[in-house]
C-alpha cells in the first residue's frame, strides 16, 4: 500500500492522473483510498480499478496509457516488459520480493535489532511483496543477535 500512495503522489506532483490496478489478492485498502481520493480529486484523476489477472495486459496495451510501474514477481513482470514493448510505453518493474537488511557488527543491536523487526512486520502487513526483510548477520555477532531476536 505504502509504494502505491508513493507511486500515486509521484504522479500527481508532476500532473498526471493515476490508474491503481490491485492484486486480485490484495486487501480492500486500495479500493478505500480510492474512495477518498475522490472526495479530494476532480472525477477521472485518480482511478482505482479491482480485478483478475486479465486486466492488466489490458491497461499494458492501451494507447492511452503512458507509463506503467509494476511490483510484483519476476514472471509476471516479464510479461509487463514484453507488453509494453509493442507500444514503446515507459516501464518501471520493482522484482523480486526481499530488501536485506544489513547490520554491521558495530551497530547498536540492542537499539537496532527491535526497530527492523518491527519495520519488517509491518511492512509484512501491507501485503506487498518488496518490502519483506531478510535479517542476516555475520558469525561474529550471531549469538547476541539471536539472542535479542527472542525477546
Amino acid at each position: 500500500m505504502l509504494l502505491g500512495i508513493v507511486k500515486l503522489v509521484s504522479a500527481l506532483l508532476v500532473g498526471n492522473t493515476f490508474i491503481w490496478k490491485a492484486s486480485p489478492y490484495s486487501p480492500y485498502t486500495s479500493l478505500k483510498l480510492g474512495e477518498l481520493c475522490a472526495l479530494i480529486f476532480p472525477k477521472g484523476v485518480v482511478n482505482v480499478l479491482s480485478g483478475e489477472e486479465d486486466l492488466g495486459p489490458m491497461l499494458t496495451a492501451h494507447p492511452g496509457v503512458a507509463k506503467i510501474s509494476f511490483t510484483g514477481s519476476v514472471a509476471t513482470g516479464k510479461k509487463v516488459m514484453a507488453a509494453c514493448a509493442n507500444t514503446l510505453k515507459r516501464v518501471t518493474l520493482e522484482l523480486g520480493g526481499n530488501d536485506v537488511a544489513i547490520i554491521l557488527p558495530d551497530a547498536d543491536l540492542a537499539t537496532t535489532v527491535p526497530k527492523v523487526c518491527l519495520v519488517s512486520i509491518v511492512k509484512k502487513f501491507e501485503n506487498t511483496l518488496i518490502y519483506h526483510v531478510k535479517i542476516g548477520s555475520n558469525d561474529g555477532f550471531h549469538t547476541l543477535w539471536s539472542g535479542l531476536l527472542m525477546h
